[in-house]
């Protein structure tokens, strides 16, 4: 290693900075709110979403490095399928462009914020992870992208644990893998953005050190006030549209309303006793789901300790039970009354939910193996 040289590595979702006492010295100011001293190493280090400003600040001060982190080249990505983008979708691309490839587009359900990720992928040419909140989703991402590309893309999530050029994970699975492919994708989307500030799915960006983010929600506001770290992670909001410029034109007239659900008795007693179960295993090991590893940690505990599986049991039905509980399905059921003769479609979080509701019902589901 030349003694006026920096040699910046990849290690488990961060990224360490090597040199002689010289050249640190004289790169210390682009450090700054970057990097810091990891005593355990003796080395400086970084947490992995900072690659892009490091690596800028660098080439500013003219101080030369070796860049071992980056592990992909430029892509010859090409839509086979396209047609030109509406009005907003392409002035969301020229936006996202104009501030070099970073930040949150803001559009409605329905309004085509998969196209453009597709022309951003297009675009940029480098690999690709997409990443979303459903096993579902992740499957209909992987479809649209067989079908834009021409390329069978990698997925992870749902028994998958394949990686390609475009890559497709939920959010749980990029941050069990991120720390070991986080180098790897020169371009993340994350998909209904703002759940990734949520303790956990944060790592899924902070691990990952692709210069190129997007971001797609319809709903960026947190009741949490998470936005600020949103934009942290994302980059800012470079482009929002709003329902009532795309009504009657892209998207049909509605209305939107939230209706408030109390859990019944029964029910809350049992989802205060699941989630007791959990949160005191996440106490008892220490986790708070505030570093990176915390999420793996607990599938690998609940893997390892005794009663372990019982505390995935009671994590998933406490889930379960705030998504699909009794007085939600007898809310709806007044509402296809009231509604009766209307065309409606119902929207659930996943699969099992949407079957529940059609056994109860009888209504036909849609989901990704639905035939055109």
């Amino acid at each position: 290693m030349p003694d006026s040289e920096l040699i910046l590595s990849f290690s488990s979702g961060t990224i360490l900075i090597e040199g002689d006492a010289s050249v640190i010295k004289r790169a210390l100011p682009c450090f700054e709110g970057l990097a810091l001293f990891d005593e355990r190493v003796q080395l400086y280090r970084a947490e992995a979403y900072s690659y892009a400003p490091l690596v800028l600040g660098l080439r500013k001060a003219g101080i030369p490095y070796k860049d071992a982190v980056k592990d992909f080249s430029p892509e010859n990505f090409r839509l086979l399928q396209s047609f030109p983008p509406l009005k907003h979708q392409q002035e969301a691309l020229d936006a996202w462009l104009a501030n070099s490839g970073r930040g949150v587009a803001v559009m409605p359900t329905g309004s085509g914020k998969s196209y453009l990720a597709m022309l951003a992928i297009a675009e940029i040419k480098r690999p690709a992870l997409i990443i979303v909140p459903t096993i579902d989703l992740m499957l209909q991402w992987a479809s649209q992208i067989e079908k834009f590309f021409g390329i069978k893309p990698g997925m992870l999530g749902g028994g998958n644990r394949d990686y390609g050029k475009i890559t497709v994970s939920t959010y749980d699975s990029a941050v069990i893998h991120m720390e070991f492919i986080g180098n790897r994708f020169g371009l993340v989307i994350f998909d209904e953005c703002h759940h990734l500030p949520g303790a956990v799915n944060r790592n899924a960006a902070t691990m990952c050190i692709a210069p190129y983010r997007l971001g797609l929600t319809a709903t960026p506001e947190r009741e949490d006030g998470g936005e600020e770290l949103l934009y942290q992670l994302s980059g800012p909001n470079v482009y929002t549209i709003h329902i009532d410029e795309l009504e009657g034109k892209v998207l049909s007239p509605y209305l939107t309303r939230q209706l408030r659900v109390q859990l019944d008795p029964d029910e809350l007693e049992d989802y205060k006793k699941n989630r007791l179960i959990y949160t005191n295993f996440l106490k008892a090991n220490g986790i708070t789901f505030e570093s990176h590893d915390d999420w793996s940690r607990f599938i690998i505990l609940c893997a390892r300790r005794p009663g372990g599986r019982d505390v995935m049991n009671a994590y998933m039905k406490q889930k379960r039970i705030a998504r699909s509980g009794r007085a939600k399905i007898r809310l709806l059921w007044e509402l296809l009354r009231r509604h009766a003769g209307d065309r409606t479609i119902i929207f659930t979080a996943e699969n099992e939910t949407a079957y529940h509701i059609a056994k109860i019902f009888f209504l036909p589901v849609i989901t990704h193996r639905t035939s055109s």
